[in-house]
């Protein structure tokens, strides 16, 4: 979408790889001045912003753009996941805490499957359809059309028209998974609205 180097496209992913650690080390500091639930608002805050610099990223924002989005996305994840965490144990007794603990961990990892293989689906659906609108023969095997035009050598053998046209069904594509993951982003943030204010008091 960029047309940027591999290598540039790691450097805008690597922004959350670093917003997250520092956002969850942060936190602890945080959670124990507000509360958990203040944290988790911020947390969910940052994750629209985020959402909101990838739904609007277009070529000339550059990968910059796309950085200051991983990075806020990052900070986000890093905010809410670690309060989410203590909201759980905090919400139960001293013996169910080891359970409570291992039912969010399970939850996140299957709430990450799960919206991996949804935002996937979009992916291919949309780039499936805008191929086969175009009339590019393998549109029902979207993701080797795309794989052909990140190859810089399968790139020089393809017509001027298709790259075009693979180009434009990428970024559209894309842009329908960004906003997969702003409305994610939104369903979130109203679901933390809902934490309670304290935890349970527990002996």
């Amino acid at each position: 979408m960029l047309e940027h180097s591999a290598l540039v496209a790691g450097f805008a992913l690597t922004a959350m790889s670093i917003g997250w650690p520092l956002a969850a080390t942060l936190s602890g500091k945080a959670m124990i001045r507000f509360g958990f639930r203040p944290v988790a608002v911020v947390g969910g805050v940052f994750l629209l912003v985020g959402a909101a610099f990838f739904v609007t990223l277009i070529p000339r924002h550059g990968p910059v753009w796309a950085a200051l989005g991983s990075f806020f996305t990052g900070v986000g994840m890093g905010l809410a996941t670690t309060t989410f965490v203590v909201a759980v144990q905090s919400s139960v007794d001293w013996h169910t805490r080891g359970v409570a603990t291992a039912a969010n961990l399970f939850m996140r990892v299957l709430g990450g499957t799960i919206g991996a293989a949804l935002l996937g689906s979009i992916l291919n659906t949309r780039l499936r359809a805008h191929l086969e609108a175009a009339g590019i023969a393998g549109a029902q095997d979207p993701l080797a059309e795309v794989n052909r035009l990140l190859d810089p050598a399968q790139r020089l053998s393809l017509p001027a028209e298709t790259v075009a046209r693979l180009q434009e069904g990428l970024a559209l594509s894309l842009k329908a998974v960004y906003w997969g993951t702003a409305v994610l982003a939104a369903v979130s943030f109203a679901l933390i609205l809902f934490l309670p204010k304290k935890g349970r008091e527990t002996s």
